[in-house]
Parts: C-alpha cells; sequence; structure tokens
C-alpha cells in the first residue's frame, strides 16, 4: 500500500473521532446563533441570599423528617405557574434575537427547472420547445433607520428582564404559600402534642379522684367531674389529629408529592424574636429590588421604547439591495438565449404620506407606555402595603414569644402546685381541674406565637422580594439598605 495512503488512515481517524463534537458544538450555535440566551437561562434563575438555583434533583425520604428547605425545593420545582414563567422567559429570550437580527443583513435565492413550449396551430414548423433553467438571488441589508431597531432591541432586553423578574417573583410566591402550608402543618402538629399532654393529665386527675374517693377524702362527683374533663380532653385530641392530617394533606399536595405521600414532620423548635429592623429600610429595599416591581418596571420602560420604535416608522430609512437574475425572472418564461443579469443599488424610503396610520401608532403607542406607569404604581402601592403588614405582624409576633413562655412557665407551676394540694387534700378538683385547662391553654398559644413569628419573618423576607432557600432556616437578617 501506498505510504502516503497510509498517512492518511490517522488523520481520518481523528476526522471521524471528531466529528460528533463539532457536529455538537455546531447544534448548539445553530440554538443560539446570536447569544440571546442570558446565563440564568443555563443555569437556572437563583433567589436572593441563594448561591445556586433550586435543586430538583432532590428525592424525600419518607423515614426522614422533612425540612422545610426540603419541601420548598420539592415545590418549586414541580409548579405550573413556575413553568410558565420559565416559557415566557423562552419566549423573551427569542424576541431578543429577533431584535438583534434586524441588524444583519438577509439573502434568499431560488433555482427553477422548467420546460417552455410554444405551439402555433396553424404554422407548426414555427412551434419551439425550450427546456433549462433560471436562478434568482438576492441580498438586502437595513443600513439605517431613525432608532426604530434600536428602540425594538432595547425593548426586547427590557421585556426580557420583566420575565425573568415575574419568574423570581412567581418562585417567592411559590415560597410564601408552601410557607403558610407548612407552619399551619406544624402548629396542628404541636397541637397534636399539646392535647396529648392535657389528655395524660385529665387521665391522671381521674386517677387521683379515684383513689380519694377509696381513700373517703373524696367524694363520686368528683371522680365524674374528672371523667367529663378527661374524655372533653381525648375529644380535643381526636379533633387535633383529624386538623393535623388535613394540614399534612395540604401540605403535601402543596410541594406536589402524590396526595397519599407519607411524611415526617420536624416538632416546632423554641425560638426568641431577632431584631426585624426599620420599616423604612425594608421599603426602600422592596422598591428597588422587589421581583415584581421589578418586573412592572421593565416593562414600562420597554412601553416606553416602543413609542420611540412606533416615531421612528415614519421616518426615512436606507437599505442596500443586490440581485442576481440567470435566464429571466421569477415567476416568468424562460429566455431563448442565457444570459445573467446583476443589479446593485441603495434605496432611500421617504414617507410622504400614509394617512396619518403612523400619528396614531404613535398615540397608541403612548396610550399603552401609560397604561404600564399605571400598572407599576399600582404594583408599588400593593407590594408596599404588602411590606407594611407584614412588618407590624412581625413586631407583633415578636414581642408575644417571651409573653407566652411566661404563660407557659406559669401555667406548669400552677399545675404542679395543684397536683400536690390536692394529692394532700388541701385543693379541690375543680382548682386542679383549672390548672390544667390553663395549661393546655398556654401550649396552644406558645405554638401560636411560634408558629406567629416564624410565620411573619419568613414573610416579612418574601414581602421585600428577599426570600430564598438558603434563608428559611436561618434567623431573619435585616438585608443592607440599598444606596440611592
Amino acid at each position: 500500500m501506498n505510504t502516503r495512503r497510509l498517512s492518511l488512515i490517522p488523520a481520518l481517524l481523528g476526522l471521524c473521532l471528531s466529528a460528533p463534537h463539532a457536529m455538537a458544538g455546531v447544534g448548539q450555535w445553530l440554538r443560539d446563533p446570536l447569544g440571546a440566551n442570558p446565563a440564568s437561562l443555563k443555569q437556572g434563575v437563583t433567589l436572593p441570599g441563594d448561591d445556586a438555583p433550586p435543586d430538583c434533583a432532590t428525592d424525600h425520604d419518607p423515614g426522614i423528617p422533612l425540612s422545610l428547605a426540603e419541601a420548598a425545593d420539592l415545590a418549586l420545582c414541580d409548579n405550573p405557574q413556575v413553568r410558565i414563567t420559565w416559557a415566557e422567559i423562552r419566549e423573551q429570550v427569542a424576541g431578543v434575537g429577533e431584535a438583534r437580527a434586524a441588524y444583519l443583513p438577509t439573502a434568499s435565492g431560488s433555482f427553477t427547472y422548467q420546460r417552455d413550449a410554444t405551439t402555433y396551430p396553424g404554422q407548426p414548423s414555427l412551434d419551439s420547445t425550450v427546456t433549462g433553467h433560471n436562478i434568482y438571488g438576492s441580498v438586502g441589508w437595513h443600513l439605517f433607520d431613525f432608532g426604530s431597531r434600536a428602540a425594538n432591541r432595547a425593548s426586547a432586553n427590557h421585556l426580557l428582564a420583566a420575565a425573568l423578574a415575574a419568574h423570581s417573583a412567581e418562585l417567592q410566591n411559590v415560597l410564601d404559600s408552601l410557607i403558610g402550608a407548612w407552619f399551619n402543618a406544624m402548629a396542628t402538629k404541636s397541637a397534636v402534642d399539646a392535647r396529648r399532654e392535657a389528655d395524660a393529665l385529665a387521665k391522671q386527675a381521674v386517677a387521683a379522684a379515684q383513689r380519694r374517693e377509696v381513700g373517703g377524702a373524696g367524694t363520686h362527683s368528683d371522680v365524674l367531674l374528672a371523667e367529663v374533663a378527661s374524655a372533653k380532653a381525648t375529644l380535643a385530641l381526636s379533633r387535633s389529629q383529624g386538623e393535623y392530617d388535613k394540614a399534612r394533606a395540604v401540605l403535601v399536595y402543596t410541594m406536589g408529592l402524590p396526595p397519599m405521600t407519607e411524611v415526617q414532620l420536624p416538632s416546632l423548635a423554641a425560638t426568641s424574636a431577632a431584631p426585624i429592623g426599620d420599616l423604612d429600610a425594608w421599603m426602600d429595599l422592596a422598591e428597588h429590588s422587589h421581583p415584581e416591581l421589578v418586573s412592572a418596571r421593565e416593562q414600562w420602560l420597554a412601553a416606553q421604547q416602543k413609542v420611540r420604535s412606533a416615531r421612528s416608522d415614519g421616518r426615512p430609512t436606507v437599505d442596500f439591495g443586490a440581485n442576481l437574475y440567470e435566464n429571466g425572472y421569477p415567476n416568468q418564461g424562460l429566455q431563448n438565449l442565457h444570459n445573467q443579469q446583476f443589479t446593485l443599488g441603495v434605496t432611500v424610503s421617504v414617507p410622504l404620506f400614509d394617512g396619518f396610520t403612523n400619528h396614531y401608532k404613535v398615540e397608541q403607542a403612548k396610550a399603552a407606555a401609560d397604561v404600564q406607569q399605571a400598572q407599576y404604581e399600582d404594583d408599588q402601592h400593593k407590594v408596599l402595603m404588602n411590606l407594611v403588614k407584614a412588618h407590624a405582624d412581625a413586631l407583633a409576633s415578636g414581642d408575644n414569644l417571651q409573653a407566652s413562655q411566661n404563660y407557659v412557665e406559669a401555667s406548669e407551676a400552677a399545675v404542679q402546685s395543684a397536683q400536690r394540694r390536692y394529692a394532700g387534700g388541701a385543693a379541690s378538683l375543680l382548682e386542679l381541674l383549672t390548672a390544667q385547662t390553663n395549661l393546655a391553654d398556654a401550649h396552644q398559644e406558645r405554638v401560636r406565637c411560634l408558629t406567629d413569628w416564624n410565620t411573619a419573618r419568613l414573610r416579612l423576607m418574601a414581602s421585600a422580594g428577599q426570600l430564598g432557600l438558603d434563608r428559611l432556616d436561618h434567623p431573619l437578617e435585616m438585608a443592607p439598605k440599598v444606596e440611592k
């Protein structure tokens, strides 16, 4: 075999091995040749305070108590509204690419193979048949306008930014819904624990009343009264268990899991209130970075660019064009002689009168911009109003935490005292039952205050647009104030 041919074999093998990688690179380039895709479209949107997008590869182990962060991750990755906003991002990315493409030249061409037959019924000797082809090619380039393309490109960029912010806002809305379902389930679980403890105390009271009756120190009416209180505590425990089962089912559905999925929840941990910061600082932060306001503001800016584009459409434009014709023109018959024709030119188009069409297009664009401005102001009012309420709720719930702890401690001391006094015959059964009822109420209030505080601190962050997965299990920290 020829030595030169042998030397070509490694080169051919290398070309074959590298071809799939080269084709993959070409395929990626063809999917986005103008680089319109933002980095977040490839990597995912990162929530405030997070280092990475939600990890949708999370698989819950039913044998392990579910954490709030894991529940949030599951809820974010299988939510229809989140998928809708993600698709809207892709739609706006295509709009950005289309706006960028307006700066590039365009080319088109056609090839036609045909057979032309001409007959003369009275003079058959004059009949003729021509077989051949014609070719047409053109190149066009929009060279100059008065800002129409630039305005459309700016508008597309603003709409893409609005779509990204809307997606982030929807993520936080999902987190907000999950927070409500999560802490409702946690509160009902803690209520079950509290009711179970109250039921146990009520049964102890029945046993103590029976012992006193046997010893002659009590009456049968005391036993009946203790049994009534015990039955009432058992009924309250049963109702609490039902409320917990319902709240857990709602939580499972909110996370996007099958309705019958079993989940274990951790106990509601005791915590203390943390400083929540000044309301003005929170409002300033929300006004500048809340994703709903960012989205509305970007849509307003996009509408303003549409006004600029509409104005430019009524002004002169300059276009370059080149055309090639071979053997005739498109949609016409073949010429008898082979020929080629090439044209090259620059066209200046000056609109003179369009029946006031462009005038009304500008007015329509202005009105649309006014609508977007009003929508932004309305969204701003709603977001800041929700933030004011959330800040007030956080303040109130923080103040209630210590009071609820004092209530529990005092009630526990009262029950212990009443149990000793009743066992020693120094207190009535009614005093013991009242102390036990107060303790059950104290536990309920403690659960409510802990739930209110945890919900309020997270919803305060969500109302300011600052809630992320990494901040769910951390104490509330005031975000830095935005410099104007």
